[in-house]
């Protein structure tokens, strides 16, 4: 006899394991739909899983039904098998399915069945199994010999029909075909596994009759009579305690899952609020199976359009038909599509049960596309080939004004998903986008070029964007046009950037299109684009200006008058207004302009009614003139001055017109009278001076005698008298201010320019940066693709059409020049453009 083999060894030899099972289900009426042979692994989803290990850990953890408790514990340990964790809350169903229909009996058949009260006898049985004696000693279970009745009854403890509880003894030996089997009345299967021991091979044969006992069968003897124990906690308590997620959230999953209208419908209103709401919150691998619902709702818009709803099947046994959708991915799903009729027509008239229908899909589709902004939820979505099969049906469907929002909705949540998605040119999602590029929706035609660039994008393989259609790429191309479109346009040159990086699109373009008319010569004016003029002002010769006068007006009578009236410091700060100006380049000592202030008024002080302090008075000029600041220079002396005033050249009253001052030289000194308006100034210097009428100076006589003579301050014109009296006057009227308007006070007059600033301007056009310092928008872009195709361009020579020339210069030669003055405007680009240049060969 075979010594038997236990739990221990199955769980540590493999090959053990297999045998077992493939014993198990030997002789079975259904057919096996795994592989029982070692080294061949078990699929769910397309995932690979290890049998003997899933057996191993559902033993450890008790049994089936223990392990069935809770939900969680499936889940541990569909990713201890072999499921990613992404998705082992969804396969978990799978995996316990797998279990149930392939290695049940196993365990039942080691162990026992599960109670017929639910209660799981297998996984206490499990906990409880005896370890394997040692190599030298073989094992088999022994218990009491079982008594017989007289009447030839059962046993007390055994089962009424021994036949049907009763499984068969195996025998396995691993060097040759596994041993015939020997039925005997024993309650549980002991299996016998061959080890070439010459100790083993002397030992005689030992027959035992096992029973059900306390020991070996504890889950048939643990219902005793010991009453529960009683709670420790107020059941009121209990109902307290919160669940792991919010119960309206598992509400919604579990309606969307019933399928009942109402249910569904209450369903579908609160996902949308949640996924908006609690989006960061809201994840797929919470709530199994809640993606494909969604998913499957969403594909009930064929529905609609045809009257033919899909069925999915996830365990991929049934046989296909039209309308049936695998779970683990479809390659015909577009011509399953193309047989199906469309019985929705194009006008706008709905009813009410298909208006309903509608919001039903629109609901699922945002609901999807907001879950799936969550980056979790994404890589999610992107494992799940039901929800690309999804999304093919929906961009396949009738494009109706009806089913726009659901588009809108599949094209973002695509957008959010395709990053982790392998490109692929036979990928009918893929060649589907470009059907959309020629949309009439600006959003499809967007969203499509964004899809594009963004697939594979978090992937570590290199893209590859081939298997563009020609029409698509000159529709691309006319696209780079549209300058008011600066989104459209970037995205483009996006496209073009990856598609140009592989050779043997560029080999495309040059077979199939003229580069050098079109797509060079555009993509060379686009590296101004969104330049802003900068103008760049380089000095030849800086600006001189006349030193400020260094002399204080003088103020005149009347306007001395009015200042005298006004109470300190109002007095002074007008008096500096009507004398100084601000300047940031001048200064003046504040020694003079505090003798300036004791000088005019210190003289004519008011009984009671003094002068500022020095203090006080330097505190007053800040405050006067915003510009004025206090200042000390240091020197061998220090001198402390005011910097930002200067004086000006007269005074000016309180309305802002300046004084013009006589200067006549008399016999007792300078003529102190001062006008405000040229015109009596003028009539004063020829009335009272030069005893003249100005009426009559357009007819001047001459004297009779030289009398006439200039007087006027300095000048040394004229000093001997003559009696050529119009010339003297004219002569004269040249020291006068010109007439003016005194409508409106003059602006006050600037120090003269007695050199002037030469300079000369350029104008730059910099492409935008960004913080770094980096080039960034359309302009870097069309470098970069320009770069591309000079860079991947075929090596051997265009042929006799193009002069047996080099590609590189057919296609660059002629903007080389045009390239060149472009990066003189561009500062920005200007390295990448030159180093662009020196890659343009000259044959």
């Amino acid at each position: 006899m075979e010594p038997p083999v236990t739990l221990d060894q199955i769980r540590i030899d493999p090959a053990a394991f297999y045998f077992a099972l493939r014993r198990v289900h030997h002789g079975r009426n259904y057919p096996i739909a795994v592989p029982l042979i070692q080294g061949h692994y078990w699929e769910v989803n397309r995932k690979k899983i290890n049998p003997h290990t899933l057996f191993v850990e559902v033993l450890d953890r008790g049994g089936f039904a223990e392990v069935s408790r809770d939900k969680d514990n499936w889940c541990a340990i569909a990713g201890l098998v072999g499921v990613p964790e992404t998705q082992a809350t969804t396969l978990s169903w799978n995996v316990k399915d797998l279990y149930h229909k392939w290695l049940l009996p196993l365990e039942v058949l080691m162990n026992g069945p599960v109670a017929a009260d639910g209660s799981p006898a297998d996984a206490r049985a499990a906990r409880g199994l005896r370890r394997a004696p040692p190599q030298r000693q073989p094992y088999t279970a022994t218990g009491p010999a079982t008594r017989q009745t007289r009447s030839g009854g059962n046993p007390p403890g055994t089962p009424a029909n021994l036949n049907n509880s009763l499984p068969s003894t195996l025998s396995y030996s691993p060097s040759s075909t596994p041993a015939t089997t020997a039925t005997n009345n024993n309650t549980t299967a002991t299996m016998s596994f061959t080890t070439h021991s010459p100790y083993m091979d002397n030992r005689t044969p030992m027959h035992t009759i096992v029973v059900d006992t306390p020991s070996n069968r504890r889950g048939r003897y643990s219902q005793v009579d010991q009453p529960p124990l009683p709670r420790t906690m107020d059941p009121m308590m209990v109902s307290m305690i919160p669940e792991k997620t919010p119960r309206i959230y598992n509400h919604c999953v579990k309606g969307l899952q019933s399928r009942i209208p109402s249910e569904v419908d209450f369903a579908l209103h609160h996902l949308v609020v949640i996924s908006d709401e609690r989006g960061d919150k809201f994840k797929f691998d919470d709530f199994p199976f809640l993606a494909e619902e969604l998913v499957e709702k969403i594909m009930e818009i064929t529905y609609l359009v045809s009257g033919i709803r899909w069925e999915v099947d996830y365990t991929s046994l049934e046989a296909p038909r039209d309308n049936l959708l695998y779970g683990t991915g479809n390659t015909d799903i577009l011509e399953k599509m193309a047989k199906f009729p469309i019985t929705l027509g194009g006008d706008n008239v709905e009813t009410e049960e298909f208006a309903h229908h509608l919001r039903n899909i629109k609901e699922a589709a945002l609901t999807l596309r907001n879950m799936s902004m969550l980056e979790t939820n994404a890589v999610f979505l992107s494992t799940l080939e039901i929800f690309k099969d999804g999304m093919l049906v929906v961009l396949n469907s009738p494009r109706q004004p009806r089913f726009n929002e659901i588009l809108n909705y599949a094209l973002d949540t695509i957008e959010q998903v395709c990053p982790y998605w392998e490109t692929d040119p036979g990928d009918p999602l893929f060649n589907t986008l470009f059907e959309l590029l020629g949309s009439s929706d600006r959003y499809h035609i967007l969203t499509a070029l964004k899809i594009m660039i963004l697939y594979s994008m978090e992937l570590e393989t290199i893209k590859r964007l081939q298997g563009v259609p020609d029409d698509k790429v000159s529709m691309l191309m006319s696209y780079t046009l549209l300058e008011q479109d600066k989104e459209l346009l970037s995205g483009t040159l996006d496209f073009f950037y990856q598609y140009t990086a592989i050779p043997e699109n560029v080999e495309d373009l040059l077979s199939n299109f003229s580069l050098p008319t079109t797509l060079i010569p555009r993509l060379t004016n686009l590296l101004l684009f969104e330049g802003e003029r900068d103008i760049n002002e380089i000095v030849d010769q800086e600006e001189c200006k006349a030193p400020a006068t260094t002399t204080i007006p003088i103020v005149p009578p009347d306007l001395h008058a009015m200042l005298l009236r006004l109470p300190e410091p109002e007095r002074c700060s007008r008096w500096l207004k009507c004398c100084f100006i601000e300047d940031p380049e001048c200064d003046i000592t504040q020694l003079a302009l505090w003798h300036a202030y004791q000088n005019c008024f210190a003289d004519e002080r008011v009984p009671g009614v003094s002068t500022l302090p020095a203090a006080e008075f330097i505190n007053t000029v800040s405050r006067t003139f915003s510009t004025a600041q206090a200042q000390v220079v240091p020197g061998a002396v220090a001198k402390f001055i005011i910097r930002g005033i200067r004086p000006l050249e007269t005074s000016y009253d309180f309305n802002g017109y300046p004084y013009h001052q006589c200067k006549w030289n008399g016999p007792s000194g300078q003529c102190r009278v001062a006008f405000i308006d040229p015109a009596k100034l003028k009539d004063h210097v020829f009335r009272e001076h030069m005893l003249l009428n100005p009426a009559d100076l357009g007819n001047l006589q001459d004297a009779h005698r030289p009398t006439n003579v200039c007087a006027w301050e300095t000048c040394g014109e004229f000093q001997i008298p003559t009696i050529n009296t119009a010339r003297v006057a004219g002569h004269v009227s040249t020291h006068l201010p010109p007439l003016m308007d005194m409508s409106s006070p003059p602006p006050p007059p600037s120090r003269k320019i007695i050199q002037p600033k030469l300079t000369r301007m350029f104008d730059y056009y910099p492409t935008p940066v960004d913080e770094k310092g980096d080039p960034v928008g359309i302009a870097y872009k069309a470098i970069l693709i320009l770069r591309n195709i000079i860079r991947n361009l075929p090596k051997e020579s265009a042929g006799p059409k193009h002069g047996n020339k080099s590609w590189n210069y057919v296609l660059f030669f002629s903007s080389k020049n045009k390239l060149i003055e472009i990066a003189d405007y561009n500062p920005t680009l200007r390295g990448d453009i030159f180093e662009f240049v020196a890659e343009i060969k000259s044959s």
